[in-house]
């Protein structure tokens, strides 16, 4: 009779366990695959985010080393020459001259004048004009000494240009120098 009892407990004890195990197998596997595909889910966005995180640290470093070049192109920047040429009344046109730089400057020493004085006027390769002087004369500038000089900054930027000259019996001296 023992053998009979201690038979039946552990047949009762082993159904038990199964159907224990097997109840929350029922029971608890649907919510571990929730969690599973939860937490797979998770990990792929972790991943995108990871790859925009990315993404974004080497647009940052390149514009950051793009800022960089700049302030050293800024810190370098120094005016050059690009030409110089003599307009008078007798050659009141100057010759093309390429800038380089996104500013420029004019210089002009008006070396002789018979009268009143002229203007220059600056334009473009197309011959449209973008700056018109105020009066170049000794009497504006220096009266009555000859070799009035002033200096105009040109904010027109890289290009090619000329000079003319209107009115008045003069000689002028320009010089054009590039801010690059």
């Amino acid at each position: 009779m023992e053998k009979k009892l201690f038979s039946l407990i552990l047949i009762a004890l082993l159904a038990g366990l199964g159907g224990g195990y097997g109840l929350g197998y029922v029971i608890y596997q649907p919510q571990i695959q929730n969690l599973q595909s939860d937490l797979k889910q998770l990990n792929d966005e972790l991943e995108t985010i990871n790859s925009e995180i990315t993404n974004l640290n080497s647009t940052i470093n390149s514009e950051i080393a793009n800022l960089n070049s700049t302030i050293v192109n800024l810190e370098n920047k120094t005016w050059h020459f690009v030409t110089n040429f003599t307009l008078s009344s007798e050659e009141r046109v100057s010759q093309l001259f390429f800038v380089q730089g996104e500013t420029w400057r004019i210089k002009w020493k008006l070396a002789q004048a018979w009268g009143s004085g002229t203007h220059f006027i600056v334009w473009d390769e197309n011959g449209n004009g973008i700056y018109y002087s105020e009066d170049v004369s000794i009497y504006t500038y220096m009266s009555p000494y000859r070799n009035a000089t002033a200096t105009h900054y040109m904010p027109y930027g890289k290009g090619t240009y000329y000079i003319t000259v209107d009115y008045g019996a003069y000689t002028v001296d320009f010089t054009i120098e590039s801010y690059h």
